[in-house]
């Protein structure tokens, strides 16, 4: 009796141990996941590359703008891969203004210009 009760015992601190390399082993596998992503995050920047502009055609297929040190490419993009449609010669990218009114505050003086004309 006291022979099968020290093997009961012994199977469950193997089972135990068994339990704790499982998650070890998850929780390892998590971490890693994680740095794999922040990795392939910092390495998105670069100097000499950059995506000037997009275009979506449909969900999956999209024209692309991209500067390729001083040279400017005209892509296509679909399920089936990535083509070089032009290079742009000549080419000027306008640049974002950055003062651009919102939707908000233009509605807004729509509304108010249309209130002083109705009182006129």
């Amino acid at each position: 009796m006291i022979h099968k009760l020290a093997l009961i015992g012994n199977y469950s601190s193997i089972a135990f141990l068994y339990l704790m390399v499982f998650v070890l082993l998850i929780a390892l596998y998590l971490l890693s996941r994680k740095l794999i992503q922040r990795s392939r995050l910092t390495k998105k920047f670069s100097k000499n590359m950059e995506i000037i502009e997009r275009f979506y055609i449909s969900a999956d297929k999209a024209l692309l703008i991209i500067r390729v040190s001083n040279e400017y490419l005209l892509l296509s993009y679909d399920k089936n891969g990535i083509n070089l449609l032009k290079t742009l010669e000549n080419f000027i990218p306008e640049e974002i203004n950055e003062n651009k009114e919102n939707f908000q505050n233009v509605l807004k003086n729509m509304v108010k210009k249309e209130k002083s004309d109705e009182i006129q």
